[in-house]
């Protein structure tokens, strides 16, 4: 290795240690990945308690890239946006007569938009022993509130509406599981648990948006 005249001698020491681990391809892929996760949670540090700050132009679309922020489970390559769960999900506001208030699909048709959330979903295919697509094995429900939201019980019992939605019309199966995240600035006092259901296999799951970022801080 030649010696950058920037490091001392204990630096250049360090990195040929790292060097006898990884190779140079190797260590910048991690390293490019690094980067970019660090730079994801300080763009959403400086939004997601912004009251002005609009869920879907600012909020969703840093979300899409940063499912693993939610846990190792959402790491997967094969968890994808899901359009058409997002038109069931658009479908049942309009039942419940709330047409008004929707922006225009056909901005973002990705995302469910309302003036004080935005809602998108993710699925992971399930497949039979011949390897063969049999419905959905996982859906990912992420609805974001505005900056400055507090979260209750009538926020997390409405996302066990939306994943009950998605399962009365068949979009999705029976055994599929639907995790739902519920983020907003704060939560009300001991609303803070989670909802189970464990019938239907749901779990809504409220967090403020700090805690996302301080768990993929600690990732």
């Amino acid at each position: 290795i030649v010696a950058d005249a920037s490091l001392d001698p204990s630096e250049m020491d360090k990195l040929n240690e790292i060097l006898k681990v990884w190779d140079v391809a190797q260590a910048k892929v991690v390293l490019d990945l690094v980067h970019d996760r660090l730079t994801l949670i300080r763009k959403l540090s400086a939004l997601v308690d912004d009251k002005t700050t609009n869920e879907l132009h600012a909020l969703q679309p840093l979300f899409e890239h940063a499912l693993w922020m939610f846990g190792p489970q959402f790491e997967s390559a094969e968890f994808a946006s899901n359009r058409q769960l997002v038109t069931v999900i658009r479908t049942f506001f309009k039942k419940r007569g709330k047409v008004e208030a929707l922006a225009n699909p056909k901005d973002r048709p990705d995302f469910v938009v309302l003036p004080d959330e935005s809602i998108s979903a993710y699925s992971l295919d399930g497949y039979s022993a011949d390897h063969e697509v049999m419905g959905y094995d996982e859906v990912l429900l992420l609805e974001l509130k505005r900056g400055g939201f507090t979260i209750g019980s009538e926020e997390k019992n409405q996302g066990s509406e939306y994943a009950l939605a998605l399962k009365d019309v068949s979009a999705i199966q029976a055994h599929t599981r639907v995790t739902v995240f519920v983020l907003g600035s704060r939560i009300a006092p001991n609303r803070d648990g989670d909802l189970k259901d464990e019938l239907n296999n749901i779990r809504v799951i409220p967090r403020t948006y700090q805690d996302i970022i301080n768990q993929a801080r600690a990732r």
